[in-house]
């Protein structure tokens, strides 16, 4: 016999603010939103928790008034030793739950505190409007998690039981064991694609992790994202490009990394899909530009005994104010180790985000241009400066 909360979101509070224990300082925006979801539903459910600790009191006093009714019309011969039970039973209940709600009245404002601490790390990189508006997403994610976790823990009693039963009953035992079998084949996909999407995500974590040792004078706050008009038309399209992102990358942190997005939903990120889908013709074949030029750098920097030297030739197209820079991989390697790195991306693919932006600051930098006032995008080595209004 246990008492359930009405009124006091107690387990949720526990699982968010252990949730958000286990969460990493944010070192890029969708690290944020992550945590500033987090953040604002440890906030919420400490306030209905602060706020509903009266109301709860009396629910559980009704509680326990109706449990004892409910005892004492418990008649038949030997029933005194079953209504003693019941009371007792009764009574650790509600002491536990008084105990609960105790923790709760010292406990709850600290954990608040705690959660506003981690809502401003995340402020760094996003607003609070858009960690609220990534909620949805994020416990989406949480569930799609436990219920991964479930359906193992499924599987494997059933395994247990089955084994178990072998010794009694084989017919039993081959039978739970076929349904384990049957749990094992339906969720499998599931289990390896949030595995490899895990796996991913620690590798780009790592990623970032290194980069900020090697360039922390580097570290700045992205860009937002420009905000996507869609038509109505095209509302089927882009419900059908989220779910085949969602399945395809699991977490919308890996698929934002991967695709280079700041986008706070799947739907947002199939947005910018297809809209990269549908957008205009490659800077090849767009003939309003001036003809293509080409224009060296020999950038050269020292640090004690050792110079590093630079020399890179890089095409550059002018549309009157906007720049497009073409580089091959061995150019992008040339000037990433004049920036200091040490690992070179074997892909353009496998090119992070900060590595772009500091390639294009060096472009920006070596064409005598301010890197603020334009909004910078890369697709395979295009890097293309579009002035700001």
């Amino acid at each position: 016999m246990g008492y359930a909360f009405q009124v006091v979101p107690f387990n949720e509070l526990l699982s968010s603010s252990n949730e958000l224990s286990r969460l990493e300082k944010p070192l890029d925006r969708h690290q944020a939103l992550k945590v500033g979801a987090c953040s604002i539903i440890v906030i919420d459910h400490s306030d209905q928790c602060i706020s509903g600790i009266s109301e709860e009191k009396r629910c559980l006093a009704a509680w326990v008034r109706n449990q004892r009714s409910a005892v004492r019309s418990v008649r038949y011969k030997g029933a005194s030793s079953m209504r003693g039970a019941l009371n007792a039973d009764i009574s650790n209940a509600s002491d536990r739950t008084k105990s609960q709600l105790d923790w709760l009245r010292g406990n709850a404002p600290e954990l608040r505190r705690t959660a506003e601490l981690r809502l401003q790390e995340a402020s760094r990189f996003v607003s609070i409007d858009e960690a609220r508006g990534y909620i949805q997403t994020y416990q989406r994610e949480i569930t799609k998690i436990k219920s991964a976790k479930q359906a193992k823990t499924v599987t494997i009693s059933f395994l247990i039981a089955g084994l178990v039963s072998l010794f009694g009953s084989r017919l039993l035992g081959c039978l739970l064991f076929l349904v384990a079998l049957i749990i094992f084949l339906l969720n499998r996909d599931n289990w390896n694609s949030i595995k490899e999407a895990e796996r991913t995500r620690q590798s780009q974590i790592h990623e970032m992790k290194q980069e900020l040792a090697i360039a922390e004078q580097f570290e700045s706050e992205l860009n937002p994202a420009p905000s996507i008009q869609t038509d109505e038309t095209i509302k089927p399209s882009i419900v059908a490009i989220a779910k085949d992102l969602e399945r395809k990358h699991v977490f919308l942190e890996v698929a934002c990394r991967s695709l280079n997005s700041m986008a706070v939903s799947w739907e947002q990120l199939a947005e910018e899909v297809l809209s990269d889908m549908t957008d205009l013709p490659s800077i090849a074949h767009n003939t309003s530009r001036e003809p293509r030029a080409e224009q060296a750098f020999y950038t050269s920097s020292s640090d004690g005994d050792n110079e590093i030297s630079l020399s890179v030739r890089v095409a550059c197209e002018r549309d009157i104010d906007d720049y497009y820079f073409r580089l091959d991989l061995e150019q992008a390697h040339q000037i990433m180790r004049y920036l200091g790195y040490k690992r070179m991306p074997r892909e353009w693919m496998t090119l992070s985000m900060k590595a772009e932006e500091r390639i294009s600051r060096f472009l920006a930098e070596q064409f005598g241009i301010s890197y603020e006032d334009y909004y910078w995008s890369s697709d395979e080595g295009e890097f293309k400066a579009e002035l700001l209004d």
